[in-house]
């Protein structure tokens, strides 16, 4: 699905976005460093936070369980090898909740890790780069509007698709 696609795309940057703030400023990439983010940089742990939710499909915005319930329902109705890829995708989606919530719960239950006491305290900021703070507000931003106004997006990927399928049956006609 396009919808898919681009709500993915814009949650995968979000998450990465955060991912590079906080190794930016914690020298680390391991996620025991992680640990007691929420509260020394509450902003970026919520940021990072409804990127993963939204990785896993869990509807905290709906953005992302938009996106994936629409792509299982379209492999469920495909038949046979979509029934059998769309299980496969929902077996490694059960296993993406639990590592997407272990990563924020690491972030906003445990003690902070010795990476996040070294950070500045600066509970407003996301990180010490303008441009990566604006970027990672972009994609949370267009996660939550994404979902609002996903309706009109998905009318306007299912017109699209049924003008690429109806090339596709006349490019096939004419050969």
């Amino acid at each position: 699905s396009i919808f898919y696609m681009v709500i993915y795309s814009i949650m995968n940057m979000g998450a990465f976005l955060c991912i590079i703030a906080f190794g930016n400023e914690a020298n680390s990439d391991n996620i025991s460093d992680y640990a007691g983010l929420a509260k020394k940089r509450p902003l970026l742990a919520f940021a990072f936070a409804v990127c993963l939710f939204n990785l896993a499909g869990l509807p905290i915005p709906p953005a992302g369980f938009i996106a994936k319930f629409l792509l299982f329902k379209a492999s469920f109705d495909a038949g046979n090898m979509g029934i059998i890829l769309g299980s496969i995708a929902l077996a490694t989606t059960a296993l993406s909740v639990y590592y997407y919530s272990y990563i924020a719960k690491v972030m906003i239950v445990d003690e902070p890790s010795q990476a996040v006491c070294q950070m500045d305290t600066n509970k407003d900021s996301l990180g010490k780069s303008k441009e990566l703070n604006l970027a990672i507000t972009i994609a949370v931003t267009s996660v939550f509007l994404l979902a609002i106004v996903s309706n009109p997006i998905l009318k306007y990927s299912a017109k699209t698709a049924q003008k690429l399928s109806s090339l596709d049956q006349l490019v096939t006609y004419k050969k």
